[in-house]
């Protein structure tokens, strides 16, 4: 198997985002369709993102802002459904980690409260819960927002807001 290379930026397509996205959760119990995978795109397109790659494939992706409560905010996070639980989700994070902690000590993400699988991973790497959204997407879930700290904004490597 080859090596998994992570790099800023990097294209994700609309076919990249149906064989990610469609058919799988968390995306089916959140009603997710092809009709919305112009939206997700857009987050691709219109913010910082960076790209896993195994040789020529696609094995995942994260879109984020740096700008959010103090912080970064991951915004969409998508493996490839054959690499799950493979790495890929880690080391994506391993590396946005890295770049969001060289300015801001916070970086913030949503999971469904219903995806108990994403919220153990979450977990494992430091995040903690820090409020829930009642039924954000759909009736029957709320998105729980998690916050990976390294301290305070003030005094954080000389931030000065």
């Amino acid at each position: 198997m080859e090596p998994l290379v992570i790099t800023q930026g990097g294209t994700v397509t609309h076919e990249h985002l149906e064989r990610m996205v469609l058919g799988s959760e968390p995306w089916l119990t959140l009603g997710y369709t092809g009709e919305h995978l112009p939206g997700i795109l857009r987050l691709f397109q219109q913010n910082e993102h960076l790209t896993a790659h195994q040789g020529n494939r696609l094995a995942g992706a994260a879109a984020f802002t740096r700008h959010w409560l103090l912080g970064g905010y991951l915004k969409l996070l998508v493996v490839d459904p054959d690499l799950r639980g493979g790495g890929v989700g880690g080391k994506l994070m391993d590396a946005l980690e890295d770049l969001m902690f060289q300015d801001s000590p916070n970086l913030f993400a949503c999971v469904s409260s219903f995806n108990a699988s994403a919220l153990a991973f979450y977990h494992k790497r430091g995040y903690q819960k820090v409020g829930v959204i009642e039924q954000l997407i759909v009736p029957q879930h709320d998105e729980i927002l998690l916050r990976k700290t390294m301290g305070p904004w003030r005094g954080y490597k000389n931030n000065k807001p």
